[in-house]
């Protein structure tokens, strides 16, 4: 298995994450989450992103 550098994200924050995109999109909850410094949530929007080459 590849390490991709987002390995300590949670289930959890990753489903928060998701939720987060489906609802306000992928730029707007990456946007909230920097404004609001929910660093985890972040990190796994990041790794949305990273995954879906920014198609979002």
């Amino acid at each position: 298995m590849e390490n991709t550098g987002y390995d300590h994200i949670s289930d959890g924050t990753r489903t928060l994450a998701n939720t987060l995109s489906s609802h306000l999109g992928l730029n707007k909850a990456l946007e909230f989450c920097r404004d609001n410094q929910w660093h985890g949530v972040l990190a796994a929007l990041e790794e949305i992103h990273s995954l879906t080459d920014g198609d979002s």
